[in-house]
């Protein structure tokens, strides 16, 4: 006689029985593996920036043992090790993909990395500052001679005083590797360019102050630099979009270093020159239209 075929049921872990902290009889659900909710619990930190400590809150706690009361809780090291465990595993996976497709990818980082607008700026700039005028290291060594030392200091607040200036603003010294800071240094004597003048008649020690003349540079210099430092300051902005800024902005430099280049004066034009060579390294094929 025909019958059915025999039903292996071997696998009976749906029938076995275990004990909760109450002492609640419950069924056993053998297909749980905690590695895989590890790794859940790792990728939803990841995938909703969650903080660390999130496996320790006592309300997440509490979800997770209602689900699985004999679920072994995490602390915030371990879902650190965890995420991290998973990161390379992610990256290992990426590896792979594009292994398999080497012949239709291009992977010689052309495609992969972009400079940044600020940054190229900055190596243009510094470029031009290589071999600084000597009024700009006139007025350094006038301003670290102030903030020498406290009397100095005190015979120039005097000056600024007599002469109903802000003493607030401050003078500030430069770093010589950082342009900026230069600019920021150029700006604060400049405004404070009496001051100087006044000290070189109450201090003779003093002998480093600039001329009428070199003051005249130093103002032709600040306005040329005040243009790329609020450039600099336009293209680092967090708070707005920047990349529909880069055109008009990178036409704006080019033309302000062409005039420059044709300048009478002689500093100011080997400067822009300077600065032109680096301007068309990285921006040669930007579209004036």
């Amino acid at each position: 006689m025909e019958k059915c075929k025999k039903r292996d049921t071997r696998d009976v872990g749906q029938m076995l029985l275990s004990s909760n902290a109450q002492g609640n009889m419950t069924l056993s659900d053998c297909s749980f593996d905690p590695n895989k909710f590890r790794e859940l619990v790792a990728s939803a930190i990841a995938m909703h920036n969650l903080p660390f400590q999130f496996v320790e809150y006592r309300g997440i706690r509490a979800c997770f043992e209602y689900l699985r009361p004999s679920v072994q809780q995490v602390s915030r090291n371990t879902a650190k090790v965890d995420i991290l465990k998973l990161y390379e595993l992610e990256k290992k996976k990426i590896k792979n993909v594009l292994a398999r497709r080497m012949k239709r990818i291009v992977l010689n980082g052309d495609l992969f990395h972009l400079r940044c607008c600020a940054h190229i700026l900055n190596l243009i700039v510094q470029e031009g500052l290589k071999n600084v005028d000597i009024v700009v290291e006139k007025v350094r060594d006038s301003v670290k001679y102030v903030r020498g030392s406290q009397s100095r200091k005190e015979k120039f607040l005097e000056c600024v005083k007599s002469l109903c200036l802000d003493g607030k603003q401050g003078l500030r010294q430069d770093v010589p590797t950082r342009w900026n800071s230069t600019f920021l240094m150029l700006k604060s004597a400049l405004y404070y360019k009496t001051a100087f003048e006044h000290l070189t008649m109450s201090d003779s020690s003093y002998t480093n102050c600039p001329s009428m003349w070199e003051w005249s540079k130093v103002e032709k210099l600040c306005t040329f630099l005040g243009i790329y430092y609020n450039l600099t300051c336009l293209f680092s902005g967090t708070k707005y979009p920047t990349s529909n800024l880069f055109s008009p902005l990178v036409v704006k430099i080019y033309h302000n270093l062409r005039m420059e280049c044709t300048s009478e004066d002689e500093p100011m034009r080997r400067m822009a020159t300077r600065m032109m060579g680096k301007f068309e390294k990285y921006w040669s094929n930007f579209n004036e239209t």
